[in-house]
């Protein structure tokens, strides 16, 4: 009796050897600490398929060669697949989350083999934002709130962006706001490339500077009081209140209102005695200047300021201003006045 038959084909086969542990990572960056598994084939008709879980990426025999998130790798060709290490971490490109899942490795008629991969973690990157400063005019209003670009960021990952921030101030915006320094804060980034639960955000404050008011000169000074022609000169008086133009340019008075004593002289006895002149100075002039002197006869024109002492009290919107002199008994009659001259450009 003669028996014929037909021997079977080996069957091709995938074997995994190794269990993975979880892996953590900040945003922006592949965790560090891969983990890996030993792969290996036999009676294969094509190279062995390796496909990760969602925000993981693997390597064949070196932790070197990562193909990126999600992207399969093939190790080996048809036949016998020798032990090879596949390695396996978080992507850097993975969102802020818990990942986990299985490597499935897969060939042409073999059964699939799989890897669980422990749940694993993408941590918050730090990221700081900061308000640029801005300096604005008095008199400018400055309009503040979402849509806002004056920031400067540090700690996007790769090529991301902010489109803007929501900036807010502490005062200054409104055009009589007065000069000074105040704090101007950002918050909620929103926009550009960037998604925001993918970092931790700290917010850091600018400055937004109010600048003074420009100073007048005398000649601003007077078109801005509404003086006009000869009512418009130094030596004019349109109040009619005996202080000339240009000192009620200098001592911050109203042109056109009269004003009643800027100027005062008091007398102390003593020996020696002094005598003072109290008298107002504004704080928003240029192009004058203005100050105390002493004679001891008017039959001359010897104007001196040696001797003379000054204090100055400020007053908010002025300052009041008292010089003085002193004379021993024995000493001339002393004179005082105050005397205030414009500069010529």
């Amino acid at each position: 009796v003669k028996l014929t038959g037909v021997a079977s084909a080996p069957s091709p086969s995938i074997s995994t050897v190794g269990t993975l542990t979880s892996v953590s990572t900040t945003y922006g960056s592949a965790s560090t600490n891969s983990v890996g598994f030993t792969l290996s084939g036999a009676n294969l008709a094509e190279g062995i398929t390796v496909a990760p879980p969602a925000g993981f990426e693997v390597s064949a025999g070196n932790t070197n060669g990562f193909a990126g998130q999600g992207t399969s790798i093939i190790v080996g060709s048809a036949g016998t697949v020798s032990n090879t290490t596949v390695f396996v971490r978080l992507a850097a490109g993975a969102a802020v989350g818990t990942y986990s899942g299985n490597v499935v490795c897969s060939s042409a008629g073999a059964n699939s083999a799989t890897v669980a991969v422990p749940s694993s973690s993408v941590q918050q990157a730090p990221l700081s934002i900061t308000a640029s400063d801005v300096v604005k005019p008095y008199g400018q209003t400055l309009v503040l709130g979402a849509g806002q670009t004056g920031f400067t960021s540090i700690g996007l990952v790769g090529s991301e962006t902010i489109g803007s921030v929501t900036l807010t101030a502490d005062g200054g915006t409104e055009a009589d706001s007065a000069p000074g320094a105040y704090i101007l804060t950002p918050s909620a980034a929103t926009g550009g490339s960037f998604s925001a639960g993918n970092y931790n955000i700290s917010y850091k404050a600018g400055t937004l500077t109010v600048d003074p008011p420009p100073i007048p000169s005398f000649n601003d000074w007077a078109t801005q009081k509404g003086l006009s022609g000869n009512n418009a000169l130094p030596a004019a008086d349109p109040d009619n209140d005996g202080i000339a133009n240009l000192l009620e340019y200098y001592m911050g008075l109203e042109p056109l209102t009269s004003d009643r004593n800027p100027v005062s002289v008091s007398w102390t006895a003593g020996n020696p005695s002094s005598l003072s002149m109290t008298y107002r100075r504004g704080k928003n002039t240029i192009g004058v200047t203005g100050g105390v002197s002493w004679i001891s006869s008017l039959n001359t024109n010897n104007w001196s300021t040696s001797g003379i002492t000054e204090t100055t009290l400020d007053m908010t919107d002025h300052f009041n201003v008292t010089a003085t002199i002193t004379n021993a008994p024995s000493e001339a009659a002393k004179f005082m006045r105050l005397r205030v001259e414009q500069q010529q450009p």
